[in-house]
């Protein structure tokens, strides 16, 4: 306090020599003068850019925010511009709700109004959260489901089978599979061991792929019952089976039958289906694949692996002139032109 108040008395007091005071002769100098005239203008200026501003401001016409939410960043962009508004990006976060690129939040929030060329601020979605599914195998059910929650993923189905080596209670399958990428919230269905099957009961071997005449020997050498279904859609070898219940490694219960559902046999005639063998000379198995093009482009409807003279019997959808290229191990072997 006392220092501010010599300093006070300094500026106030005579100067010695001119007898006027200190602090007039400072403000009576040239240069002090054109520094205090500057500010002085200054001052003005920002002054009346603030007032100025302001009436503009205040001179443009009301109009109501638009829901953004949901809308493609581009339709949101044009829906803002139509209302007299520009979008601000505000950041992007998941939404499992939402696909990458949609608008999830905006600020000012649709139905307020504001003055024309003002920003709405949005936060884009990044889509769902991506996350790999954990390995549940060999796992207690328990533990399982507590591994997918703290993942932020959930049990969906829930299949008992019988095992011949895990125990009762325990993960003994799982789809997706470990290590898939899906997004928060997916549901994983697992297979649950119910133990070893019962004792005396004939185990179902993996006929996917098999023929049917092989299913057929396994049934009459165990004494079970068969029930067969051919699938005008499925596509492989003729009467090769393509799904299968009981399902392998589970056992055959009394009273029950095992049924498959085949690929059409050639003399079955079921829709419209394109016939090929293998050649006999191929070595070992062979990659054959058929690319058919019409008036709607060019895709592949069939590709799998198959023996030396074996007869593949695919269903084709044939609705205009249909070209149909067959390649086995990367070499055009045939063509056929099929007509509607």
């Amino acid at each position: 306090m006392g220092k501010m108040t010599d300093f006070l008395n300094y500026w106030l007091e005579p100067d010695p020599v001119t007898g006027h005071r200190r602090l007039l002769l400072f403000i009576s100098k040239p240069w002090v003068i054109i520094l205090l005239t500057m500010v002085i203008i200054a001052s003005a200026m920002v002054f009346s850019i603030n007032q100025i501003m302001l009436v503009l401001l205040h001179s443009k016409p009301e109009v109501i925010v638009p829901a953004l939410e949901k809308k493609g960043l581009v339709d949101a962009l044009r829906t803002a511009s139509e209302s007299g508004l520009t979008l601000q990006y505000d950041g992007v976060d998941f939404d499992e709700g939402l696909p990458a690129g949609t608008v999830v939040r905006q600020s000012p929030t649709s139905g307020m109004k504001v003055r024309s060329g003002r920003s709405v601020r949005v936060v884009i979605s990044k889509g769902g959260q991506a996350i790999f599914v954990p390995l549940l195998m060999e796992k207690p059910m328990a533990e399982a489901q507590s591994m997918l929650g703290m993942e932020g993923l959930q049990v969906g189905g829930v299949n008992e089978v019988y095992h011949e080596t895990a125990e009762e209670g325990f993960v003994v399958g799982q789809s997706p599979s470990s290590g898939t990428i899906v997004t928060r919230g997916a549901l994983v269905d697992v297979e649950i061991s119910k133990g070893p099957p019962p004792a005396g009961l004939p185990v179902v071997p993996d006929f996917t792929g098999k023929s049917v005449e092989e299913v057929r020997s396994w049934v009459e050498s165990n004494g079970v019952k068969l029930d067969v279904k051919e699938d005008a859609k499925a596509a492989g070898a003729s009467g090769s089976v393509v799904v299968q219940y009981p399902l392998a490694g589970q056992p055959v219960l009394p009273r029950e039958n095992l049924k498959v559902t085949i690929v059409p046999l050639l003399s079955s005639g079921q829709g419209f289906r394109l016939t090929y063998k293998v050649p006999e000379d191929i070595h070992g198995s062979a990659e054959v694949k058929m690319v058919a093009r019409d008036s709607r482009g060019e895709s592949e409807v069939y590709n799998g692996q198959h023996a030396a003279g074996q007869s593949i019997e695919i269903p084709v959808n044939v609705t205009t002139t249909t070209r149909v290229r067959i390649y086995v191990n990367g070499l055009l072997k045939d063509e056929r032109v099929l007509e509607p």
